[in-house]
C-alpha cells in the first residue's frame, strides 16, 4: 500500500517524537542517577537482632523508619567478627586477607617481619572514583581502626566546625534538635562529648551546596563497648543494680576485665542481663542520632535524591557460648549484621531474604549510583534486588580476626544452611560443622555424622583461601617498601587500649 506525500511526513514527524521522547526519559534517568548522594552510616559492634524492625526490645524509631522507608535486609552478613578485616571489606569489595603488606614488628626486643592489612595505593577504590567526578568524599570516623589499613582511599575528613562558629553552631541545633548541653561523657576515643562528635557531620548536611553531590560516612562508635550510656537513656533503664556483686562501674569500663570472666563462665546471669541492659541503651542513642541526620536531610530537602545506607561492621556476644563482646569467633551473633537501604531506586518497605554480604556493599552502590570503572572486587552487586530481579543465595567466606595474617587461622564458610569453621595450627587443621537450619544457636557441632558436607564445603572454603592467597602475592609485590608496624599502629595503640583490645 502506498502512503502519500501528507502522511508520510506526519508518520516521519511522530516517529521522530517518539525517538525524543525515549531519547529525553533516558537522559532524565541517567540524569537523576548521576545526581544521587549517598550517605553510610555505621554503627561499630551492632548486632541486628537489638533493633525494633529485626524484632529486638531496643527503641528505634528513626532505624525503623528507614526500614520502612526502604529495604531491610534480614540475612547480611559481616566479613568477619572484628572492625579491621570487616572494615577493609567493606571499602575495597575484597576479603581483608588479599591485602597485605610487609611490617617490621618488635617481638621480644626483636625485630621480625609479619603481614598486616594494607590495601594498595595502586587499588581503584569506589570513593575514589566518585572524588575524581568532582563529588564531595568526606567521612567523620569515630573508630580510627577503621581506617588503619590505608581502606578509605579517597576519603577526607570533614573539616571540623569550630565551637566559636555560634551561627553554626546555632543552625545544626536548631533544625535538628540536638543540643551542645548533652549530658557530657567522654567519647570513647577521645575527651569530647560524643553527641558533639555529631555536630561537623549534621553542619555540612546542612550547608552543603544543593548542586553539590556528595558520598558522605559517619562512624559512629557505639554501642560498641566500653557500655556506658548517656544518663538521659541510663535511666530508663530497669535493672535493679543494688543485686549485682560488684560495683556499677564494672560493667562499664572494665570489658577487657569481664571478657575474660565471661569466658571462664564466672559472670551470672543477672551481670550478663545489665549488660546488655547498658548496650541496648547505647543501641537507642545511637537511633536517637540516626534521627539528627534524617531531619538535616529532610530540612536541605535530599531525601529524595539520596541513598541511606545503614549497618555495622560486626555484632556482639552477650553470654552466649560463655563468652563477651567480639572477635576470634565465627558465631552468628558476630558476623550477622543489620542492613537497611532507602532512598531513590529502593523500594518502600521490602524486607529482602536473600543471603547477602558487606563484601558486596561497594559493588552494590557502583551500580546504584550507574558508575562504571575498572575494578578488582571480589564482590558482586546485589543492586537487582532492588527492581524486582533475583540472585541465587551466595556462598559466605568469613575472614580472621586478627590484625597479622598469621600462620594460625581461623575463617569460617557458610553454605546451604550450614557453617563450617576451620582452624589452623601449623599445618594441622580442625574444623566444626553447625546445622543453622535446625540449630541456630550453634550449640552442637555435626562434622563427624556429616563427613560427606564437611569435604563438600572444605573443598569449597580451600579454593576461597587459595584465591586469596594468590590475590595477596600479586598485593605485596606491588607495595615498594616495607612499612613499620610499630610507627604504623603507635597513633591507635591508646584507642586500642580504652577499647580493652591491649
Amino acid at each position: 500500500m502506498m502512503i502519500g506525500p501528507k502522511k508520510l511526513v506526519i508518520l516521519t514527524i511522530a516517529v521522530v517524537l517518539v525517538l525524543l521522547c525515549m531519547f529525553s526519559a533516558n537522559c532524565s534517568k541517567k540524569k537523576n542517577t548521576e545526581n544521587y548522594n549517598v550517605v553510610l552510616i555505621v554503627s561499630d559492634a551492632l548486632r541486628s537482632d537489638v533493633l525494633g524492625c529485626y524484632g529486638g526490645d531496643a527503641s528505634t524509631p528513626n532505624i525503623d523508619w528507614l526500614a520502612k522507608r526502604g529495604v531491610l535486609f534480614e540475612n547480611a552478613y559481616s566479613t568477619a567478627p572484628s572492625t579491621l578485616p570487616s572494615s577493609v571489606s567493606m571499602f575495597t569489595g575484597n576479603y581483608a586477607g588479599s591485602y597485605g603488606m610487609i611490617a617490621k614488628e618488635s617481638h621480644r626486643n626483636k625485630k621480625r617481619n609479619r603481614i598486616a592489612f594494607y590495601v594498595n595505593d595502586s587499588e581503584t577504590l569506589l570513593a575514589e572514583v566518585l572524588k575524581d567526578r568532582s563529588y564531595d568524599v568526606l567521612m567523620e570516623l569515630e573508630n580510627q581502626i577503621a581506617g588503619l589499613s590505608n581502606n578509605l582511599q579517597g576519603f577526607n575528613r570533614l573539616r571540623k566546625i569550630s565551637r566559636e562558629n555560634k551561627a553554626g553552631i546555632n543552625l545544626v541545633e536548631n533544625i535538628t534538635g540536638i543540643r551542645s548541653h548533652h549530658p557530657r561523657r567522654t567519647g570513647k576515643s577521645g575527651s569530647k562529648p560524643i553527641y558533639n562528635r555529631m555536630y561537623t557531620f549534621l553542619h555540612y548536611l546542612l550547608t552543603v551546596p544543593r548542586e553539590q553531590n556528595f558520598f558522605v560516612m559517619k562512624w559512629i562508635m557505639d554501642p560498641h563497648g566500653p557500655y556506658n550510656p548517656l544518663e538521659k537513656f541510663k535511666k530508663k533503664i530497669t535493672f535493679d543494680p543494688t543485686i549485682l556483686p560488684r560495683d556499677e562501674s564494672f560493667y562499664t569500663s572494665a570489658i577487657k576485665v569481664f571478657k575474660k570472666l565471661a569466658s571462664k563462665n564466672m559472670l551470672l546471669k543477672t551481670e550478663i542481663e545489665y549488660i546488655k541492659s547498658l548496650y541496648k541503651a547505647e543501641v537507642e542513642s545511637v537511633d536517637e542520632r540516626i534521627g539528627y541526620i534524617i531531619k538535616a536531610l529532610k530540612h536541605r530537602d535530599l531525601l529524595d535524591n539520596t541513598i541511606i545506607v545503614f549497618t555495622s561492621d560486626h555484632g556482639e556476644l552477650f553470654g552466649e557460648h560463655g563468652l563477651l563482646g567480639h572477635g576470634q569467633n565465627h558465631y552468628e551473633q558476630l558476623l550477622h549484621v543489620p542492613l537497611i537501604f532507602a532512598g531513590p531506586g529502593i523500594p518502600k518497605g521490602k524486607r529482602e531474604k536473600n543471603i547477602i554480604s558487606n563484601l558486596d556493599l561497594m559493588p552494590t552502590l557502583k551500580d546504584l549510583l550507574d558508575i562504571e570503572y575498572d575494578h578488582n572486587m571480589k564482590g558482586k552487586s546485589y543492586n537487582a534486588l532492588f527492581s524486582g530481579g533475583k540472585i541465587p543465595d551466595r556462598i559466605q567466606f568469613f575472614d580472621k580476626a586478627t590484625n597479622i595474617i598469621e600462620e594460625a587461622m581461623k575463617s569460617a564458610l557458610l553454605m546451604d544452611g550450614y557453617k563450617l569453621v576451620v582452624s589452623k595450627m601449623k599445618s594441622s587443621y580442625s574444623y566444626v560443622l553447625f546445622d543453622l537450619t535446625n540449630d541456630p544457636s550453634e550449640l552442637k557441632n555435626v562434622s563427624l555424622e556429616n563427613q560427606t558436607i564437611v569435604k563438600k564445603m572444605l573443598k569449597k572454603f580451600m579454593e576461597f583461601r587459595k584465591e586469596i592467597r594468590i590475590r595477596l602475592k600479586k598485593n605485596i609485590k606491588k607495595i615498594k617498601k616495607n612499612i613499620n608496624f610499630d610507627e604504623k599502629w603507635l597513633e591507635a595503640k591508646k584507642e586500642l587500649k580504652t577499647l580493652g583490645y591491649l
